[in-house]
């Protein structure tokens, strides 16, 4: 199955969303070369066109885009990725630095 990943600010259908452009480029690798002839023992024939090839990188870029922009640093001062919860208290310290108690 699906692993859930732990994102916040996010909703459901987008946590999906990125899920499934994260499995598109293997599922259209996967399809391309099985729809493809094969030479006796399984081998590629190296001289055959994969179409599928570049709307797979495509995903992928877009995949990657993807997380770039999910893990943008915030606007305050700290510029910690906020969004993944696993970095939420990662420097519970760092955000208190020039905080001055007097």
């Amino acid at each position: 199955g699906l692993a859930i990943l732990d994102l916040s600010g996010l909703t459901d259908i987008e946590i999906l969303l990125v899920q499934i452009v994260g499995i598109a480029p293997c599922l259209l690798t996967a399809c391309g070369i099985a729809n493809r002839k094969h030479q006796n023992g399984g081998v590629l024939d190296a001289t055959l066109k994969y179409p599928a090839s570049p709307l797979s990188f495509l995903c992928q870029v877009l995949w990657l885009e993807l997380w770039f922009r999910i893990a943008a640093p915030s606007e305050d001062e700290s510029k910690l990725p906020r969004r993944f919860r696993q970095t939420l208290f990662l420097d519970v310290f760092g955000d208190a630095k020039n905080w001055d108690p007097n």
